[in-house]
């Protein structure tokens, strides 16, 4: 692709280094992605463990102010580890399985997960937060 820019240069080390930067940085976006993603979805988890709403917890706390929650989750590396390697494992399988059964799975689930997704906000929920 870089052809119209650098010339035959892209046949020799100039393109090597090109391609090998653009595997760098691709690898380390997608990276910085799935931590990121991990976070959130451990933080995510936690507050749905608590019950947290209106920033007060509801589940799993004692008299003291203790909280943890229902199944004791926590905002850690190793929660954050398990998700990713979760995830991972989907990724790995739709690849392996190819687009015809892997994606088209993938895309299904998402599609069925957004529908109770948006039941779940429009009739569990004060809905006039969404305005």
């Amino acid at each position: 692709t870089m052809y119209p820019i650098i010339g035959e240069l892209v046949y020799g080390p100039m393109g090597d280094m090109i391609e090998v930067l653009s595997i760098l940085c691709t690898i380390f976006g997608i990276c910085t992605s799935l931590g990121l993603g991990a976070m959130q979805i451990n933080k995510g988890l936690v507050r749905l463990d608590l019950g947290t709403y209106h920033g007060q917890n509801y589940f799993g706390c004692d008299s003291s102010g203790n909280c943890t929650g229902r199944a004791g989750l926590e905002v850690n590396r190793d929660t954050q580890c398990i998700i990713i390697v979760v995830i991972s494992a989907f990724a790995i399988t739709s690849v392996i399985l190819g687009l015809k059964a892997g994606i088209a799975m993938l895309s299904q689930a998402a599609f069925i997960l957004s529908f109770f997704i948006l039941v779940g906000v429009l009739f569990l929920d004060e809905t006039w937060y969404i305005l």
